[in-house]
């Protein structure tokens, strides 16, 4: 298992070099290998390795709106001050996908879709507000591990509502 965890940080460490991902990524990543004890949370850990280049969405100030097609395995939100909306209803997942998502200051609203399973990995901040009522889906295309830093804003996260039509009844 030593091997493996030895080849898996040396490919992170490539990974960082190439800037493909972000150094606070790649610390939880050596971290999750590190503290695996066992084959599966290795094979967990390695598998959280982005094959693909990662999703970055950033609002500085102003009022930002986004709807990516995809969502790959490591994404980061974050929301320096303003107004920022990232819509990912409609979006394809990868199959495990690392959610971080960071708000400064400023208000950040992420809409996810219904058919995800969702966990919460982490919250960490000075404070703000956050606000969550996440449903997961009993057979999920995709599960999404959401890491929340919340500094002095607002974030919201949620779900497509669900509208249904009331027929006239009759007289």
């Amino acid at each position: 298992m030593s091997d493996r965890r030895a080849t898996a940080v040396e490919h992170l460490s490539v990974l960082l070099e190439q800037d493909v991902i972000e150094l606070d990524v790649y610390k939880r990543l050596v971290d999750r290998i590190l503290a695996a004890t066992s084959d599966d949370e290795l094979g967990a850990a390695l598998a959280a390795i982005p094959d693909e280049p990662p999703l970055m969405l950033r609002c500085k100030d102003g009022v930002v709106h986004e709807t990516p097609d995809h969502v790959p395995a490591m994404t980061t939100i974050t929301c320096d001050s303003g107004v920022m909306r990232v819509d990912l209803s409609r979006a394809t997942f990868a199959l495990d996908v690392d959610l971080d998502i960071d708000c400064e200051s400023g208000v950040l609203s992420v809409v996810l879709p219904t058919d995800i399973a969702v966990e919460m990995g982490g919250r960490s901040g000075e404070g703000g507000v956050s606000y969550y009522r996440l449903r997961s889906s009993d057979q999920p295309v995709a599960r999404v591990f959401v890491y929340l830093h919340n500094g002095k804003g607002v974030v919201k996260l949620s779900q497509p509502r669900r509208w249904f039509r009331r027929g006239r009844r009759a007289p």
